[in-house]
């Protein structure tokens, strides 16, 4: 129980540390929906929200993405 109660504190207090970071991750998530883990790491390095990036096309599925230039295995893979 003791030890229940400690990490509960520490969970809080870890949290409210970085309060004002999580708070601009979630007031740039409900503006764009959706973020990469360049805009967390900018605000949580940083303290500041990047700037809005212009979509860039992506590659085409047609292109290959294998090491050698062809179109990668749909193998499983062996462990």
């Amino acid at each position: 129980s003791a030890l229940l109660r400690q990490c509960h504190q520490r969970a809080k207090d870890i949290l409210l540390e970085h309060r004002q970071h999580l708070d601009m991750i979630a007031n740039l998530l409900l503006e764009r929906e959706t973020l990469d883990g360049r805009d967390v790491e900018e605000i949580v390095r940083h303290g500041k929200i990047p700037a809005k990036e212009e979509a860039q096309p992506k590659e085409s599925a047609s292109q290959p993405d294998g090491p050698d230039g062809s179109a990668p295995s749909s193998a499983p893979i062996q462990s």
